[in-house]
């Protein structure tokens, strides 16, 4: 699972469902579970390596979705990309990208085990009282191993 997010009425939960690449729209105020919907997040289209949801947000009756582009198997800097869609309710459920960015560092990778290069991917995003988005970067190297012990 990624991020989860509530609707501003808290009539619905929504979470990011990562093994899918789906947006999960969940009824706050029922049981009933074949009420739960999922709704499929767009690639944008990643060069290299594979698309990884995770960031989610509601922000005036939209919400925001945040992509990364691992670029794992060209393993080219350049590749590793991020892109933040506004998914609008009301207009048909269209997903429409608004940003996207080559900033972040790194490509994906697992092996070798004891390599902590960079590996940043989008896994947060918020909104100043002003409206700009602010965009969480981290980086993936904790997210997929621990070192020593507790």
């Amino acid at each position: 699972m990624g991020a989860i997010t509530l609707s501003a009425d808290e009539k619905y939960l929504y979470a990011v469902n990562l093994y899918k690449n789906t947006l999960v729209k969940i009824p706050t105020d029922s049981n009933d579970f074949d009420n739960i919907e999922e709704i499929s997040i767009p690639n944008p289209g990643c060069t290299g390596g594979k698309m990884h949801p995770f960031a989610l947000k509601t922000h005036n009756g939209k919400l925001y979705v945040g992509v990364s582009c691992s670029a794992e198997y060209s393993k080219k800097e350049a590749d590793n990309t991020i892109y933040i869609y506004e998914y609008n309710f009301k207009n048909k459920r269209i997903f429409r990208n608004i940003f996207s960015s080559d900033y972040p560092k790194g490509y994906f990778h697992n092996e070798p085990s004891y390599d902590v290069h960079t590996q940043h991917w989008l896994t947060d995003l918020d909104f100043t009282d002003e409206g700009n988005i602010v965009i969480v970067l981290n980086d993936r190297d904790r997210h997929r191993y621990c070192k020593g012990t507790m």
